[in-house]
């Protein structure tokens, strides 16, 4: 892990052009953003980016680099294993991404990385649809949608059906930094089926 002087030096600087949030292990709101669904998971990041926008994961990700620190990205933080954080290293997190755009013409959502089924629902109930999801309302659409798990109207996990070209995710866009090696989720289009 780097100095605290370098971190904080890095932060100064990325803050000026930074819309959401640093958090530092000292700082106010620290302790409740660095934890995860899974109490059991007690890690403590050097850093939390709370990112508001794409524009905040890019330089989140290029502090990231920067500061030669792990990464990790944290959608709805409900991983069981706790992947959505890293100890000593750099959080990317997403909660405050929170836009959702419902096309009910086109029968398609697009929605940031930090949506949870429940929010998701709610919008696409409005204009009678639903996307195959998660069965707990908690659960971030991104880490769900990319790592598995299974929901009332799916036939088989939705990371296998876009995996084999024949599921109900259509399109999905990551932001990454050349030589980190991070992919950062931040949008995700659905194609839905009319509710019944």
């Amino acid at each position: 892990m780097r100095s605290v002087s370098s971190i904080a030096d890095a932060v100064a600087d990325a803050a000026t052009t930074f819309s959401g949030q640093f958090l530092e292990p000292t700082d106010a709101g620290y302790e409740e953003a660095r934890r995860v669904h899974n109490g059991l998971v007690d890690k403590r990041p050097a850093l939390i980016a709370r990112c508001c926008g794409v524009a905040d994961v890019v330089d989140a990700v290029n502090l990231t680099r920067k500061l030669g620190l792990e990464v990790a990205v944290r959608g709805g933080g409900h991983n069981v294993a706790g992947r959505a954080t890293v100890d000593g290293g750099l959080v990317i997190d997403l909660t405050l991404m929170k836009g959702i755009h419902v096309d009910p013409k086109n029968r398609t959502v697009r929605a940031q990385g930090g949506v949870t089924w429940a929010e998701l629902n709610r919008e696409t109930q409005l204009h009678g649809l639903a996307v195959t999801g998660g069965v707990v309302s908690s659960t971030g659409i991104a880490g769900l949608t990319l790592g598995g798990g299974v929901g009332w109207l799916v036939v088989r996990p939705p990371v296998l059906a876009f995996a084999t070209g024949h599921g109900r995710l259509a399109a999905m866009a990551v932001v990454g930094a050349a030589g980190v090696g991070i992919l950062c989720l931040y949008l995700v289009v659905f194609a839905m089926s009319p509710i019944e």
